[in-house]
């Protein structure tokens, strides 16, 4: 029997997932910790409790990750240049600002002059271009280049740009034509540069999986899930990791759809840090127009719709006015804490019993996460802090009393944000864990803390578990039908959802909560707001089936729990598809006169000029050319060339009123 063995490294689990390779049958599956500082670590023990026979069966490896994602949204990546062709750096930063966070230091322009019809006034000197490369390009890992008008000049800059800056610096050199054939070329060089510094972060992970597969002998290809659900190799992923932006939400969706046989439904996938929501259209994905965006970034990305927002199990609990509030941000459960620690469960068991005093900051401990090199970039203050917690975990009193100064004193923003250190607390997972619906790591001390928070705010233990419940599912309920309307009226929610909104959103939920608990509302409606989803929502991800039954509920609809929703993500890398689509364009060139003066065939930064009347001609290269964009981009990506099969549409665009063609458009698909 031939496997494929799925495997999705995110923010907060690494889990894995074997298939059937023929039957999509789910053989096997486990959940291990995300090792950030070591990521061979937990892809090695998410596959270790995977049975040992199903490796030597393993055709294919399929990955997933959020790696890329997070670093766009936390900006931590490698070092990158980009250089402009056909603009000043003033209009180039103008433009920037509004599609990704470029450091001016980053940006080279070189105004070329160059007109629309391709014509190139001002060629740059390149051996000037030689030198400037070599002294301001010198400490980057990747330098990305980009050209005005790529499809009326071939792209002549770039290719050129790049054959120096090679045999300068012998660096790795990302063109925007190889990437992206849209218009826009900032934009474009924005997503070469994006492109390049995330080439050591892939590069990374790509080995870590890569070593773990050669200590458990799995012998086979690795595949990774790209952006828009389709498969590219490692060899490509390599080249081209902008392209696994959102991969882990689309292996989620995918798996959500394979497992569930849904043709239409929202998709909740809740993680341990966020949770996405997606649309499934006939069985499918639904596609995001234009391409996505992540963090600051705006990209030419073809991905899928993915609405992300801050609710997972490992959101941080905090009381508000004597009510809990889920916050966006992630830290460490005290139950996961305390499996690494065993003595933080006895000191919350001397909380628990202590005077009952109200405190903010008794429960909450901070772990180094990293080891510090040098210590001698940090102040004094920070350099004894890290100093302290190298040995343990501790709570921000013990902190404050053993460096004897004050709590507000700590000031511990600036290591927690540089991810030096991290906070623990109280969090929806360690309310599960007292509940009993999830038990993997230290339910007694997650019950610790939850007796004390709940004796000193005034409540039971089940009334503070109850209202925990109670906001979680209410954040996921408001995202969702914010989600919904954004999709539905984009014009109107554009600015945000609005105070009056935000109100019935809330009046909405507590009226179906009541309905759902089965109590009977006092005295008659006279009128009700209802937000209604037409489709099933299915729930994937670790904590989604204790909250997403009451939230369909309240949504009007039903939930779909699979079987295997805690791996969807794993599973769904496990069956994405191998598709590839190129396409090739015929411009038709127009006088004032309305004459066709020319014909232009453009393709991946090749432009081939033609005849008025070589249409035929022009027409048949476009074709062909499209043919061989899929067919070497497929290959490039690794699919088997003897079973590649390619089929090719074409779409002819008129102006409006005008009644000429504008352009047609030859789009091969190889599959």
């Amino acid at each position: 029997m031939n496997v494929v063995i799925g495997i999705d490294t995110g923010g907060t689990y690494t889990d894995a997932a074997v298939l059937n390779e023929e039957t999509r049958e789910v053989l096997a599956s486990a959940k291990a910790l995300t090792t950030k500082d070591n990521l061979e670590t937990g892809i090695k023990n998410a596959l270790s409790q995977v049975p040992g026979e199903y490796f030597r069966d393993c055709k294919m490896v399929a990955l997933s990750t959020t790696l890329a994602t997070n670093a766009c949204v936390e900006k931590k990546y490698g070092k990158a240049k980009l250089i402009l062709f056909g603009t000043d750096k003033e209009s180039a930063l103008r433009i920037t600002a509004q599609l990704g966070a470029i450091p001016p230091g980053d940006l080279i322009c070189i105004d070329t002059k160059t007109k629309f019809s391709g014509e190139i006034p001002c060629m740059p000197d390149w051996e000037a271009f030689a030198g400037m490369v070599r002294e301001e390009c010198c400490g980057c890992d990747v330098i990305a280049v980009s050209e005005v008008y790529t499809a009326q000049t071939g792209s002549v800059l770039e290719r050129k740009a790049r054959d120096i800056i090679q045999s300068v610096l012998g660096k790795t050199v990302v063109c925007g034509y190889e990437l992206f054939e849209e218009l826009g070329f900032i934009k474009r060089g924005l997503g070469a540069y994006l492109n390049g510094k995330l080439i050591p972060l892939i590069d990374e992970f790509l080995r870590a999986v890569k070593g773990v597969m050669g200590r458990l002998g799995i012998d086979c290809p690795v595949s990774i899930v790209r952006s828009d659900g389709t498969l590219m190799s490692v060899e490509y992923t390599r080249l081209h990791p902008i392209e696994t932006l959102l991969c882990g939400p689309v292996a989620s969706v995918t798996g959500a759809g394979g497992l569930t046989r849904e043709k239409d439904a929202y998709v909740i996938d809740m993680g341990g840090t966020t949770s996405d929501i997606a649309i499934l259209r006939g069985g499918a994905p639904s596609i995001v127009r234009g391409g996505i965006t992540i963090g600051d970034w705006k990209t030419f990305v073809k991905g899928v719709y993915i609405d992300t927002f801050g609710l997972g199990g490992d959101s941080e609990v905090k009381f508000q006015d004597n009510e809990p509030v889920i916050m966006d941000s992630r830290v460490i459960p005290i139950c996961i804490l305390a499996s690494e620690y065993p003595q933080i469960c006895e000191e919350l068991s001397a909380l628990r019993n202590s005077e009952w005093q109200i405190s903010n900051h008794a429960h909450e401990y901070y772990k180094l996460t990293k080891p510090v090199e040098s210590l001698s970039s940090f102040p004094e203050h920070e350099r004894e802090i890290i100093c302290e917690l190298e040995t343990k975990p501790m709570s921000m009193r013990q902190l404050a009393r053993t460096l004897k100064m004050s709590v507000s004193d700590l000031r511990l923003g600036s290591l927690e944000s540089r991810g030096i250190i991290m906070k623990s607390g109280l969090t929806p997972t360690d309310i599960m864990h007292v509940r009993g619906e999830f038990t993997d790591h230290n339910a007694q001390a997650a019950g610790n803390l939850a007796v004390y928070l709940a004796h000193i705010h005034g409540w039971t233990l089940e009334e503070l578990c109850e209202k925990i419940y109670d906001r979680v599912k209410f954040k996921m309920y408001r995202n969702i039908v914010r989600a919904a309307m954004v999709r539905k009226y984009s014009e109107t929610a554009r600015e945000g959802m609005g105070g009056v909104l935000e109100q019935m959103i809330a009046c909405q939920w507590e009226e179906a909560k009541e309905e759902i608990k089965g109590r009977e509302r006092s005295g008659g409606m006279e009128f009700r707001a209802l937000f209604r989803l037409e489709y099933p929502l299915i729930g994937i991800g670790g904590p989604v089936k204790v909250f997403a039954e009451d939230v369909a509920k309240a949504l009007q609809t039903r939930a779909v729990i699979p079987e295997n929703f805690r791996v969807a993500n794993a599973i769904g890398a496990a069956i994405c598809n191998m598709e590839v689509t190129a396409q090739a364009v015929v411009t038709y060139v127009y006088d004032n006169g309305g004459a066709v003066t020319r014909l232009r065939v453009s393709s991946k930064g090749e432009a081939v000029t033609f005849e008025p009347k070589e249409e035929e001609k022009a027409c048949a290269l476009a074709e062909k050319l499209a043919v061989k964009r899929a067919e070497e981009e497929a290959l490039e990506r690794g699919y088997d060339k003897d079973r590649l099969e390619i089929q090719v549409e074409r779409t002819d665009k008129y102006f409006i009123g005008f009644g000429g063609i504008m352009e047609t458009l030859f789009v091969a698909c190889a599959k």
